[in-house]
């Protein structure tokens, strides 16, 4: 089993062939979906990755505010930062098609591990 600290700024460890849980939240605990297709775009979006990343999916719960995983990267433990950080790009340009100001932060400048939204105050909820 290879460790390796991928992020040594917050000493984050990952593990190859090995289940991890991943937290995705969407800023200060606002919205990360806005409407119903927003899920099923996510979902098209985690499965694209998993495939193209080789990484399996062990569950996953797509709540309003965050996301929760259970991932487990096959040879190269930089998958699951990547995976992470392709998901928040495609549900941000999402958001930004729909006309929602959205707020991406991370703990450094080239991991964007979570995503949120300042919902339109003319927009109605259904």
């Amino acid at each position: 089993m290879l460790i390796e600290n991928h992020n040594a700024k917050d000493g984050t460890y990952y593990l190859t062939n090995t289940p991890h849980h991943i937290l995705q939240r969407g800023h200060n605990r606002k919205f990360a979906f806005v409407e119903y297709s927003d899920y099923k775009y996510y979902l098209d979006s985690l499965l694209e990755g998993k495939l193209s990343l080789n990484i399996k999916v062990y569950s996953y719960c797509l709540m309003t505010n965050h996301i929760l995983f259970i991932v487990e990267p096959a040879d190269d433990v930089r998958s699951v930062s990547e995976l992470m950080k392709r998901l928040a790009a495609r549900q941000t340009r999402l958001l930004i098609s729909q006309k929602v100001e959205v707020v991406v932060y991370g703990k450094d400048d080239t991991h964007g591990l979570a995503i949120g939204i300042r919902q339109d105050s003319n927009r109605t909820e259904d």
